[in-house]
């Protein structure tokens, strides 16, 4: 069949495919960049929600230390009283920083800080353990 084409035919075939065979290449390329750019905004977007879940986990993290040095620092019991609303904070922003985390590693350190702040925020059921705490501590010697 190809041999009763003649040579203009024959090259007219041959220079469609090619065009065809780029475009086609063209198209192919369009649609992988589309889904690159959807996989990389998707991951920004994650690994963003996950830093400001980091950040907002540390800055719930400092104010209830300083909270606790203004107490080491005067005895005077009304710096322990906000904790509790800064421990909600704290457990609100772990909460999301669990949604956020993908990688196993994530996950068991973000395990290990809510094993030691339960640990650290139990608080005696005693009422008025606070008071003899203070009165019963050492002051600084300077």
């Amino acid at each position: 069949m190809l041999k009763r084409l003649s040579l203009r035919v024959r090259i007219l075939v041959l220079l469609g495919a090619l065009i065809g065979v780029n475009c086609a290449g063209a198209l192919v390329t369009l649609w992988y960049t589309k889904r690159t750019q959807a996989l990389y905004a998707s991951m920004v977007d994650r690994d963003v929600e996950a830093l400001l879940a980091a950040q907002k986990l540390e800055s719930s993290l400092v104010m209830p230390k300083g909270f606790v040095t203004y107490y080491f620092l005067n005895r005077d019991p009304q710096w322990l009283t906000p904790l509790s609303d800064y421990h909600g904070r704290f457990e609100d922003w772990l909460r999301r920083a669990r949604q956020s985390a993908y990688l196993e590693e994530a996950r068991e350190i973000l395990n290990a800080i809510a094993f030691r702040s339960t640990l650290a925020y139990k608080r005696p059921s005693k009422p008025g353990f606070w008071k003899r705490a203070s009165a019963t501590a050492r002051r600084p010697s300077w």
